[in-house]
């Protein structure tokens, strides 16, 4: 039974198309049935994150997953296969350990991942989607991604996205950041982490909008920041000097419309994928846009000295390639 990861990532792809390419998470289950239903696929496995969206399945044909791809996104087979790849058994048994180790992410060694996976794998086991091959190939995912936590220093002095856009912020921003009233759109874990590296830097304001009001009061109390519903975005911005924004959006919630006849300069910086931020509010005077992508020097800056910690992760990997799964 050939076993095939394939898929798109931050290597691989810009931001421009990882967006478009974002399988949500509510539509998970539709998304499985039609694949096994229509492509003939004997197991599967989905994994959709801001910086990946990846099929591990069990099937002989790859044409028909890449027809898969491009219709469920309305995308041509030539926009995607430039950035498309597709690992084969023993290649993708290790690809996958990779992914769930956190040793393929953009934060070398960062932990969400994991979780993701985990959580991917139950939602696809939900839907009828894993059998006795997945099964047990994913336990030992696991079990690997659990040896590598715990006998390597590969998640010391964790980097993550939200610490890198708060980095970011300081080497770019043309002001101090207590001198400076921050936006925050989102109260999910990621804004939660962006703010709790934003704190020891006593910015002047901050303000953490949503949609739900109540997850943005649980973290403003927290961190004794003020609150705003997401309908009131636009006069939110009117006083902000930095912004950065995170959420599960798969449409623009600041667009360039908002920002219309504005004169005080603006620093954006947009770490989610679909970005929040429509991009033509970079056409604005006075507006700085940056996007997630924007922040791999900053990552790769903090991840120097963790090679020999990377190195003994893969041993880990490489001496646990399964050799009970058979292919």
């Amino acid at each position: 039974m050939p076993i095939i990861a394939c898929g798109i990532n931050h290597k691989t792809a810009p931001i421009t198309l990882r967006e478009k390419v974002v399988f949500s998470v509510e539509k998970l289950p539709l998304y499985l049935q039609d694949l096994s239903m229509n492509e003939n696929i004997r197991e599967a496995v989905l994994l959709s994150t801001c910086n990946r969206s990846e099929l591990y399945c069990d099937t002989d044909d790859e044409q028909k997953i890449i027809d898969w791809f491009c219709r469920h996104h309305q995308l041509t087979p030539a926009e995607l296969t430039s950035a498309m790849y597709f690992y084969h058994e023993e290649e993708a048994v290790m690809h996958i350990m990779q992914v769930a180790c956190g040793l393929d992410s953009m934060v070398v060694g960062e932990s969400q991942i994991l979780g993701q996976m985990k959580d991917a794998f139950g939602e696809s086991c939900a839907s009828g989607t894993v059998g006795t091959l997945f099964n047990r190939l994913f336990q030992h995912v696991f079990a690997v991604a659990k040896e590598v936590r715990t006998n390597t220093a590969i998640g010391a002095c964790p980097v993550s996205v939200s610490s890198a856009a708060v980095q970011f912020v300081k080497h770019h921003f043309s002001k101090p950041l207590n001198d400076a009233n921050v936006v925050l759109i989102g109260a999910g874990v990621t804004m939660d982490l962006v703010m709790r590296h934003l704190q020891p830097n006593q910015p002047r304001s901050v303000t953490i909008v949503n949609r739900s009001v109540e997850n943005a009061i649980d973290i403003a109390k927290k961190y004794a920041a003020k609150h705003a519903n997401i309908a009131n975005l636009p006069d939110v911005l009117v006083d902000a000097d930095i912004v950065i924004s995170a959420t599960g959006s798969t449409m623009p919630l600041l667009t360039k419309t908002m920002l219309y006849g504005r004169q005080k300069p603006l620093f954006i910086v947009d770490i989610a994928v679909p970005r929040d931020v429509e991009a033509r509010v970079s056409e604005l005077p006075n507006v700085e846009l940056y996007s997630i992508d924007d922040l791999k020097t900053i990552i790769q800056q903090n991840m120097r000295g963790r090679e020999h910690a990377a190195e003994k992760a893969y041993d880990v990997i490489k001496e646990r390639q399964p050799a009970q799964i058979h292919y």
